[in-house]
């Protein structure tokens, strides 16, 4: 003879604290979705723009498109171009973890950024064209890892004048050193996002929306 089992349900907020904490706890990344992080990219590519890094490049991809009737997606065999960012980063839990990103430098918005009277001279040579005012930077250190120190600063500059190429050298040093320092900075906003998505508060909040049931064993029904 079969039996019918009845299984209560309830949303979230209808449940005892102890059964809120487990649905929470069970439930921890449902606001953490494939690209969680592109919210952190975008801010950081306007920002660093502005000190001169451009971080951003584009490739071409294939041109996909939802066939209904398979129910996939399919190569229409064209190519289109796709912004690419380039930053990467791992965490947030091992030795080893952090971010970093690469591209290019224009010197002349750096400088203008710093606003440092001691390279008034050499901001100058740099807008007439004397001195080249690009810079890359690029990952070429201990590949298993993308932190803050696997990326490396590369001018092309000698000028042959000793007083000019040690400011040209101070610049280089002081440039390098301040992309390591935004790394550091950029992780952190990686870091503090992924904790919003997977704060208890913002659990609770996406699960109370979307009015989801569950089960006292934090099983969503």
């Amino acid at each position: 003879m079969a039996k019918t089992v009845c299984i209560e349900c309830r949303q979230i907020m209808e449940w005892d604290e102890e059964t809120r904490k487990t649905i929470i706890e069970k439930h921890r990344n449902i606001s953490v979705e494939d690209t969680w992080w592109e919210f952190v990219y975008e801010s950081w590519e306007e920002k660093l723009l502005s000190m001169g890094f451009d971080i951003t490049d584009t490739e071409l991809v294939d041109e996909r498109k939802y066939d209904k009737e398979t129910s996939k997606w399919k190569s229409t065999g064209k190519k289109v171009s796709r912004k690419v960012t380039n930053i990467q980063f791992s965490g947030f839990w091992s030795q080893g973890d952090g971010a970093s990103f690469t591209g290019t430098v224009d010197f002349i918005v750096w400088l203008e950024y710093k606003n440092d009277p001691k390279y008034a001279r050499i901001l100058k040579l740099m807008k007439s064209g004397a001195i080249d005012n690009n810079g890359t930077i690029k990952r070429d250190r201990w590949y298993n890892y993308v932190h803050e120190n696997t990326t490396s600063l590369y001018t092309e500059w000698y000028f042959d004048k000793p007083n000019i190429q040690s400011l040209l050298d101070k610049i280089e040093a002081e440039c390098f050193q301040h992309h390591r320092e935004l790394n550091k900075e950029l992780y952190r906003d990686l870091e503090n996002e992924y904790e919003h998505l997977t704060s208890d508060e913002q659990v609770r909040d996406t699960l109370e929306i979307n009015e989801y049931e569950f089960d006292n064993q934090g099983n969503m029904m």
